[in-house]
């Protein structure tokens, strides 16, 4: 294990990649705060963090990063956090519909998680709920780009999601700030909210526990 506990976070423009990044450097560790954009990056060079552009959709992005950020000093653990949602029925997206992804990233986690048992790697999946951040308006201009809602029959249904997209503030009363993330720490699988009470830090056992209100999963390796 590496002697410098080195943290390789993505997705750390704004919301929970943003406060975790903030929140782990303030405890000592060496982050490595990553972002897709440069205009970011040079954000979180200013801030004082190590910095890197790492685009998740390109597979040379991802090869130079573990060059640069792995390889060299290896690594403590990695905070998986980068992603966008893509709002939409299954039959008006090109692309793979946003809960099949969450599903598929909840199943390799598990199996992951059984592989590496004996390998001193952990992981664990975090499903936070509805966080503080800048989700909804980044998924607003992906629906806009992917989702042909004009020509849909599930128009009516598209309009009252634009309301909720389109709202300001919290979209639902049980919404955490990003902090509610950082707070919890790491287990097998953890969420900081129950949709039907609304009361927080409620842990559920590695079988349970479905994302459903889009909000990006994170895995902690090693920590």
């Amino acid at each position: 294990m590496p002697t410098t506990r080195t943290v390789l976070i993505t997705g750390c423009s704004s919301g929970i990649g943003l406060c975790v990044a903030r929140g782990l450097w303030s405890l000592g560790y060496h982050v490595i705060a990553t972002a897709r954009k440069a205009k970011d990056v040079y954000q979180l060079t200013d801030e004082g963090f190590d910095a890197l552009l790492l685009d998740l959709d390109d597979s040379e992005s991802i090869r130079q990063s573990v060059a640069e950020a792995i390889a060299p000093q290896g690594l403590y653990a990695l905070f998986n956090n980068g992603a966008w949602g893509l709002p939409g029925t299954v039959e008006d997206l090109s692309r793979g519909a946003y809960t099949a992804s969450k599903f598929a990233l909840e199943g390799i986690t598990d199996t992951q998680r059984m592989e590496l048992r004996n390998t001193g790697a952990h992981i664990s999946l975090t499903d936070p709920g509805p966080i503080e951040s800048r989700f909804r308006e980044n998924a607003y201009r992906m629906y806009q780009r992917w989702t042909g809602r004009d020509n849909s029959h599930h128009r009516a249904q598209y309009e009252a999601m634009e309301q909720r997209l389109l709202k300001g503030g919290p979209a639902v009363p049980f919404t955490l700030r990003p902090e509610a993330v950082l707070a919890q720490g790491a287990s097998t699988r953890w969420r900081t909210d129950d949709q039907r009470s609304g009361t927080t830090s409620r842990f559920l056992p590695t079988c349970s526990a479905r994302c459903s209100v889009g909000c990006p999963a994170a895995y902690w390796i090693d920590c």
